[in-house]
């Protein structure tokens, strides 16, 4: 004793020891910014995930936990320090001192670029101690830290119609403290089929539907937000799209090309998938022209057309339904107009020698062939074709009564001239007879003309 008073080296360094010696302070937890502080004495801190989903007020986000050490003593040094945690984990205050006696805290935060924790669940060790300058004296508490919950989706696709093989994008819109969404197909009708993926880190997905039978399905898209597999939302959102297929159809019409005495041409094929029959217009191309009514029944005799033919495309129209586009059948018809029937003209009676009376017509068409007609025995001779502002002439007319017939070279539509002529031919007899006598210088000839 008599040394530490006569050895001022001895006294000095005993009494740098006991200013160097500081208490072992004790760690209270705090498992979120905002929760209440804790009096569990080294205990461990274990969130819920819906307990951290209130952002702290000094920003530093909802996954800080507080340590604190409980009353401090005034000019005594205190440093936080974490170990065997993931990367993400930091201490937001380091070793500091404070000139008056209260509570000193140190903030652990987990958390990612977004200001929330994301972490899977673990734990690390806190560790608060008080001295200075390398003497430092502690006690470490463990936390085991957890996710944050995510908030709830939202559902905000903008369709519920699917139409088959057709992508559509399907989404929540972007979820705080969300690292992936799960997605689900719920209330299947049975028959509908998906490439959908259980698992994204968008909140959007693009999904295409397609159907295992029948032309109409419905099903349920659910999905919910989880961060890092750990805290889901408590809320699932959730959609019902109706998927449809796109219906077929197929028409036609039989007869065509069609002469303009007809009245009434229905179509003769009418098939199809799906809804081909709801939803249905009937139009033409070019779009006036041709009668057609709303049941595809055309009227030719009312349709515009000529003698070489009237083409027209009959279009059936299935109006875009269910998400899918319009569908469009069509069918190719034309009508031929009825020649003209000119006036025919000769004939006559007489003698006219060998080759017959000339029979004419005034007038004729180009794609009519015309032909001359004995109203007893049928047509006489060859076809003439038609040339447009010019008559034609049958010569060589018997006796008979006559008439002549034009028709289209398409479509076989015919026309008869409205009046007849007749031809009468008589031809020469000719008598020979024996002379009785022959005189020199004369000869006499007996018959009859």
């Amino acid at each position: 004793m008599n040394e530490l008073f006569t050895n001022p080296r001895l006294f000095l360094a005993l009494l740098l020891g006991v200013l160097l010696t500081f208490s072992t302070p004790t760690i209270y937890a705090q498992c979120s910014y905002n929760a209440a502080e804790s009096t569990t004495v080294n205990g461990s801190c274990s969130p819920t995930c819906s307990s951290q989903t209130t952002a702290g007020s000094n920003g530093v986000g909802s996954g800080a936990y507080r340590f604190y050490s409980g009353t401090w003593t005034t000019g005594t040094w205190y440093q936080f320090d974490l170990s065997n945690g993931p990367g993400n984990l930091n201490c937001a205050q380091a070793a500091f001192a404070n000139s008056s006696s209260g509570v000193i805290s140190g903030w652990v935060n987990i958390l990612t670029t977004n200001g929330y924790l994301q972490a899977p669940s673990g734990s690390a060790y806190v560790l608060v101690e008080t001295g200075r300058s390398g003497n430092w004296n502690g006690t470490s508490a463990q936390l085991t830290y957890q996710a944050a919950q995510p908030a709830n989706p939202v559902w905000s696709s903008p369709t519920t119609s699917a139409c088959v093989g057709t992508a559509y994008a399907y989404t929540v819109g972007a979820v705080s403290q969300a690292t992936s969404y799960n997605w689900t197909l719920t209330s299947n009708s049975g028959n509908v089929t998906s490439n959908m993926s259980s698992s994204t880190t968008s909140p959007t997905q693009n999904i295409t539907f397609g159907l295992s039978s029948g032309t109409t399905g419905t099903v349920a898209v659910s999905i919910s937000a989880t961060n890092n597999g750990t805290c889901t939302s408590s809320v699932v959102a959730t959609g019902t799209i109706t998927v449809t297929k796109t219906p077929t159809a197929t028409i036609g019409y039989t007869g065509s090309p069609w002469c303009a005495s007809l009245t009434s041409e229905s179509p003769t094929t009418l098939t199809g998938t799906g809804a081909y029959t709801t939803g249905v217009t009937w139009t033409t191309t070019p779009s006036t022209g041709l009668t057609i009514n709303s049941s595809g029944v055309i009227n030719p005799s009312t349709s515009t057309s000529t003698v070489t033919g009237s083409t027209y495309t009959v279009n059936y129209n299935i109006a875009a339904a269910g998400g899918c586009s319009a569908v469009l059948a069509t069918a190719s018809v034309t009508v031929v107009a009825m020649p003209t029937a000119y006036t025919i003209g000769g004939g006559g009676g007489g003698c006219s020698g060998l080759l017959g009376n000339s029979i004419t017509l005034s007038n004729s068409q180009t794609g009519v062939n015309y032909q001359l007609n004995n109203t007893s025995t049928g047509l006489v001779g060859s076809t003439q074709g038609g040339t447009t502002g010019s008559g034609l002439s049958f010569p060589g007319a018997t006796s008979g009564t006559f008439n002549i017939i034009g028709k289209t070279a398409l479509g076989g539509c015919s026309v008869t001239t409205a009046g007849t002529v007749t031809s009468t031919v008589i031809t020469p007899t000719v008598i020979n007879t024996a002379p009785a006598s022959i005189t020199s210088g004369s000869v006499i000839m007996n018959g009859t003309d």
